[in-house]
């Protein structure tokens, strides 16, 4: 999918949304879905991949292993 597609069928996403939190979550499935998928991610659901991206700060602090 060549960047202007991809900017067309954002387009069309974004048509739909009536306001701003529709729109952020809008984008969001879209960056997942379009973009080539992670390894870490073995296999998870979009769900698991958006919960996962927003709980990583939270499960995995950056000091280390204490």
């Amino acid at each position: 999918m060549t960047h202007a597609e991809k900017r067309q069928e954002l387009k069309k996403w974004l048509g739909v949304c009536k306001d701003r939190r529709e729109r952020m979550i809008a984008l969001r499935i879209f960056r997942a879905r379009t973009r080539p998928p992670r390894p870490h991610t073995g296999g998870m659901s979009l769900i698991e991949m958006l919960l996962n991206n927003t709980l990583r700060p939270i499960i995995r602090p950056s000091g280390g292993d204490e």
